[in-house]
């Protein structure tokens, strides 16, 4: 599943000045074309336009009075999060829990095994008894 993010940019409000162009519509579109291309290059990609009221204080005694404001929406693809490895298949056999030793070496591994029980020291209290009362 495709996952976005999205950037709201304020509407233009007034038409550019272009060399040209005479039309009050078509200086306002190219106005909004401008908008729209500046942010594809980021990789944004145009989704909608909204009017969205908004409180705003004005006047003299700083009364609450509801405006609207024109927004444009954007959006664009989020990276997808590396891919899950795929878990072992479970007709797949079961790897040797310790490795295959020959005789020589299992017998070296406990002459090891018992050398380090005899080396090491003995826990205090180790036949049962308490510490003296």
């Amino acid at each position: 599943m495709t996952r976005y993010e999205y950037k709201v940019v304020p509407a233009p409000r007034r038409a550019r000045r272009r060399k040209g162009v005479r039309d009050r519509a078509q200086l306002f579109a190219r106005t909004v074309q401008d908008v729209l291309s500046a942010e594809a290059v980021d990789a944004w990609e145009f989704l909608r336009a909204e009017n969205l009221p908004c409180e705003e204080r004005r006047g003299w005694f700083r009364r609450l009075e509801e405006t609207v404001q024109a927004v444009l929406v954007f959006r664009r693809a989020l990276p997808e999060p590396p891919a899950a490895r795929p878990e072992a298949r479970s007709d797949a056999p079961a790897r040797a829990a310790e490795p295959v030793l020959s005789a020589r070496e299992r017998e070296a591994a406990a002459q090891l095994r018992a050398a380090a029980r005899r080396d090491a020291p003995e826990p205090p209290f180790s036949s049962g008894q308490g510490p003296a009362r």
